[in-house]
């Protein structure tokens, strides 16, 4: 699905398509730092704490530890999107362009994407991506721009970037057909069991 997701850092890390390392905000772990956790996130974040920033964030957005609360959670991830963390930028990117739990703001939203993208997050890319090639959330189609983006994201291991480069690259739907490095593409997110890339090598080989 080429839709901004917001589901928090957990729902990522659970997607098999989406390759999330472990990151620095996950040494605040709610259910291990004990009675003062709250406390000191809290106090962190509001001392300008990224990690605690993003931390915040999430455990609005999943109700961890905390009632689910999806304004103060897009707040958070706002004060760190603001510092450059891709990964939040991405996060309220999806509130905001899906109005869940704000008030809808497609253009910002899309602007924080295009930023988390830039940031190097893949799962941002693969997005960002698919907005430009199907001209989704009012952005222009730039279809050479979208590819290049699911380069950027196949690059990382997004598996379905690799497949929807994959199969417009044995296409030539964008530019020069290139069958050889499409069919590796395709291979490559066929091996990670991506049922369109395993359909798309049998049309086509």
């Amino acid at each position: 699905m080429l839709r901004a997701a917001a589901g928090g850092h957990e729902k990522a890390k659970r997607s098999r398509l989406i390759n999330v390392p472990r990151a620095p905000w996950e040494d605040y772990d709610h259910e291990t730092l004990g009675v003062e956790w709250g406390r000191r996130i809290l106090n962190e974040a509001q001392g300008g704490n990224r990690n605690a920033q993003v931390k915040l964030g999430q455990m609005y957005y999943l109700g961890q530890g905390v009632d689910v609360d999806k304004a103060r959670s897009c707040y958070w991830y706002m004060q760190a999107a603001q510092q450059g963390v891709a990964e939040a930028m991405y996060q309220a990117s999806g509130m905001l362009i899906n109005g869940d739990g704000v008030e809808k703001d497609e253009r910002y939203g899309v602007r924080l994407l295009l930023g988390a993208a830039e940031g190097g997050l893949s799962c941002a890319q693969y997005n960002i991506a698919g907005f430009y090639f199907f001209g989704w959330h009012g952005v222009d189609v730039n279809r050479v721009a979208a590819m290049r983006w699911f380069h950027q994201a196949a690059e990382q291991g997004h598996v379905r970037s690799a497949g929807f480069l994959g199969w417009h690259l044995c296409l030539g739907s964008v530019g020069p057909a290139n069958k050889e490095q499409g069919r590796r593409w395709l291979e490559f997110a066929a091996s990670h069991d991506d049922v369109d890339a395993i359909k798309s090598l049998e049309i086509l080989f």
